[in-house]
């Protein structure tokens, strides 16, 4: 657990490091992966379904994107990326469901998605600073 720690900790280290395309640097790092994965595990079952189809084509763009993004630009963004991505989601899942069912006032359910990522965005940062921490540490929910 330790080693897989620190190998993932020195990923966007390494990926700055390494001298090549980053497309290149994200195939190496898949193929180690598909050699570490075929070693430890039991053989998968693929049914070449598009469920995953889909998944393997979303995984591919995640690590080729994160991949250019950390080679790119700092590493910090690519993580913010990375970690904000299902807030982008939710935000814009609401938006693209009430247009594929044709909702009369997508704004309302929209609003929702709005609502939750107002909130979450003033509280995590709260309880992340010096002040804000003291604040929800004495915090109790009634």
């Amino acid at each position: 657990m330790a080693g897989a720690a620190t190998l993932w900790s020195l990923g966007g280290l390494l990926i700055k490091w390494v001298d090549w395309h980053p497309l290149a640097i994200a195939g190496v790092r898949s193929a180690i992966a598909a050699v570490t994965m075929t070693v430890l595990l039991p053989r998968p079952r693929f049914t070449f379904s598009a469920v995953q189809w889909g998944a393997a084509i979303c995984y591919v763009g995640t690590v080729a994107l994160f991949v250019c993004a950390t080679k790119w630009t700092t590493a910090a963004n690519a993580i913010f990326l990375q970690y904000t991505a299902p807030v982008y989601i939710a935000l814009f899942s609401t938006w693209y469901s009430c247009r594929l069912r044709r909702v009369p006032r997508p704004e309302r359910e929209a609003g929702w998605g709005w609502a939750c990522w107002a909130y979450s965005s003033w509280v995590f940062p709260m309880c992340y600073s010096p002040e804000g921490f003291a604040l929800c540490a004495r915090w109790r929910p009634a």
